[in-house]
């Protein structure tokens, strides 16, 4: 578009009612506020890394790695202490619950680096934010929610793959009735 705008001409490819339209936004003010704040950007030489990758400067994106790590360090430190004295752990750590965590979180199903990810269909290990990691009568309960929770949806996984196998089983049944008759008729 950099090459349309300053050539001037439409194009023929470019109806002259559009053309009019870009005209118009190219001279409002904002548009050339915008233009002047991004040329001045680019000409910048001071401040923090000029490359980025995503959003957020390759700086950041090293601090929040480096903050993952130390989290999981904690984390793992803090079991390994509950093991040590005799305690119940808990529940295994979930490290892709405490990477969301400290990226930011999951912003309409993306997470910053992990790309677009999918709404977990059953909860998977425990977030060490959700309980804690040694034992406790409330990281109990809410382990003991969460099996129920698992348990309920396992059975009714189970259930709709029976009805599945039924499903599959007829129309099999239906096909082999189909192949048969046909075969049946060209014989004949």
């Amino acid at each position: 578009m950099h090459k349309i705008r300053e050539k001037g001409p439409p194009h023929h490819w470019i109806p002259n009612d559009i053309w009019k339209r870009y005209v118009d936004f190219w001279a409002s003010p904002e548009y050339q506020a915008m233009r002047r704040a991004n040329k001045s950007n680019r000409a910048s030489s001071t401040g923090g890394s000029l490359h980025t990758r995503g959003s957020i400067t390759y700086s950041a994106t090293v601090k929040k790695m480096e903050l993952h790590k130390a989290e999981m360090k904690r984390l793992e430190d803090e079991r390994e202490a509950c093991i040590a004295a005799g305690e119940p752990a808990g529940p295994p750590i979930d490290e892709d619950a405490v990477w969301d965590r400290i990226a930011g979180g999951r912003k309409r199903g993306w997470v910053y680096g992990k790309g677009k990810v999918p709404k977990r269909p059953m909860p998977q290990l425990v977030d060490p934010e959700d309980a804690s990691t040694c034992s406790g009568p409330d990281a109990r309960e809410h382990i003991t929610l969460m099996n129920r929770e698992i348990q309920q949806q396992a059975e009714a996984y189970k259930r709709e793959m029976e009805a599945w196998k039924r499903r599959y089983e007829t129309n099999v049944t239906r096909l082999q009735t189909i192949i048969d008759t046909q075969s049946v008729e060209f014989d004949q």
